[in-house]
């Protein structure tokens, strides 16, 4: 979150200690106040202050006093304070459909859902303060010559403040839009009030391209992506006791859903890789993100089915949710013998939660999850495997995961390029060298060369 969010006023009920510091860590709080215990909260209640604070946060922490109790009393007070459940981990229970059905804006977990928390606490601390707002959106959308009917910002990195780029009525000559993609600026940022116009005018100009009244920005797409990603590993997320095969069933077909996305144009991988490189918006991007390159890689490379390895893709990390939060936000290199023990189970964890939500597993899908920290020269986890007895297909994730990193990119810090990025692979070792080489190939084709490779 930017300065440009300071100034809230906070109610904390029944929160962590770790969702407390982790909020007042990214917004400028002027007031709060923390509820810790019924009592507290029942005299909160009786005598609400309206108006004092903007933002409302829930956790699980409050004894005798059930979660969707508190929505329903601020609710019963104060119907338009945004109020978002927020805990550290799924130990207190956890059900995002349940919670906003019962008058919450949403429910987070972090560290998961960290970017999805910013960027909701950061619009409503701006809505309620008065101040600007921003959405990021795809350079790919914006077309030179074309009227506009919003704003577009840069963000810059070295104080994290918004300038604007274009003002709502001017049109971008060529040269500003190839400079921004020169410099490989990936996304740009509209005002929220303009991005009804921002959907208005991209809209326009697909049908215009496509005669295709569905057509979508890559900016909605990814958006859509985004947002169902989050909706399928919510669920797998959820503590509600109530799974069984069908459920299942349903998180494998709209895992399926999103992953054709992947894998239906086989003609235009360049494009497609090029696309989703450097775009990070936090861990449903990056799942996405690996998603996508595993698929493409695949496509690629010839190994394995795509579909399988999208798939793979989505669902390799969620074991993570199953750690302590410490052990989830420190780098791994940081970690003790201990807590590296710890870290080496999440992979068999992401497999084992699925099972426990019924998702039915192919024996090939299982074994790619599990090994996609394993290494050729024996060096990885948790089994410690080398050569033969890995899988190419969980080699393929493993790229694709690393890749992901590499090329990753965020205020201060731009990702690596592709074929830089596969470099640093191939010196790392530890990788298949043919399949490095046969993804390299990928990089150094322009796309018509590339289009009779995939097809």
């Amino acid at each position: 979150m930017t300065s440009e969010s300071s100034g809230v006023a906070i109610l904390y009920i029944g929160v962590s200690d770790i969702v407390h510091d982790h909020i007042n860590a990214r917004l400028r709080v002027v007031t709060s106040h923390r509820v810790s215990s019924a009592d507290d909260f029942l005299a909160l209640a009786e005598d609400f202050p309206l108006g004092k604070f903007q933002i409302a946060i829930a956790g699980p922490q409050l004894n005798d006093i059930s979660t969707i109790e508190i929505a329903q009393s601020i609710r019963g007070a104060q119907p338009d304070l945004p109020l978002y459940f927020c805990h550290h981990s799924r130990d207190g229970g956890f059900d995002r459909k349940d919670f906003v059905k019962n008058g919450f804006e949403d429910a987070f977990i972090l560290p998961f859902d960290d970017s999805v928390l910013a960027q909701s606490l950061e619009s409503a601390a701006a809505s309620a303060l008065k101040q600007p707002s921003y959405r990021r959106v795809r350079v790919v959308d914006i077309v030179p010559g074309e009227p506009m009917g919003f704003d577009i910002y840069i963000l810059l990195p070295m104080n994290g403040r918004y300038v604007r780029y274009s003002a709502a009525g001017n049109l971008l000559d060529e040269n500003r839009v190839a400079k921004l993609r020169n410099h490989e600026v990936k996304s740009v940022h509209v005002p929220v009030e303009h991005m009804q116009e921002f959907y208005k005018y991209t809209a326009n100009r697909l049908r215009k391209l496509a005669n295709d009244a569905e057509s979508m920005s890559e900016t909605e797409r990814r958006e859509k992506q985004r947002e169902a990603i989050r909706a399928i590993v919510s669920n797998i997320l959820s503590t509600n006791e109530s799974v069984d095969y069908a459920t299942g069933r349903q998180i494998l077909e709209d895992a399926g859903e999103i992953v054709k996305a992947y894998v239906s144009a086989q003609s235009n991988l360049y494009a497609q890789l090029l696309e989703v490189l450097g775009d990070s918006e936090g861990t449903y991007s990056h799942l996405s993100n690996v998603s996508t390159f595993a698929a493409l890689f695949s496509l690629a490379s010839g190994i394995g089915k795509p579909e399988e390895l999208a798939l793979a893709g989505l669902f390799h990390d969620l074991g993570m949710s199953e750690l302590p939060y410490e052990l989830q936000i420190k780098p791994p290199s940081q970690l003790t013998p201990e807590e590296r023990a710890i870290y080496y189970t999440h992979p068999e964890k992401s497999v084992n939660l699925l099972k426990s939500k019924k998702v039915v597993l192919s024996p090939t899908l299982q074994t790619i999850i599990l090994q996609h920290h394993e290494r050729l020269d024996g060096k990885g986890f948790p089994e410690g495997l080398a050569h033969e007895k890995i899988r190419p297909e969980s080699q393929l994730l493993a790229i694709a995961d690393e890749f992901g990193e590499l090329t990753h990119s965020e205020i201060g810090h731009p990702g690596l390029p592709a074929e830089a990025a596969l470099k640093v692979l191939a010196e790392r070792g530890g990788f298949n060298g043919a399949i490095l080489m046969s993804l390299m190939k990928v990089f150094r084709h322009d796309e018509s060369e590339l289009a009779k490779t995939g097809s």
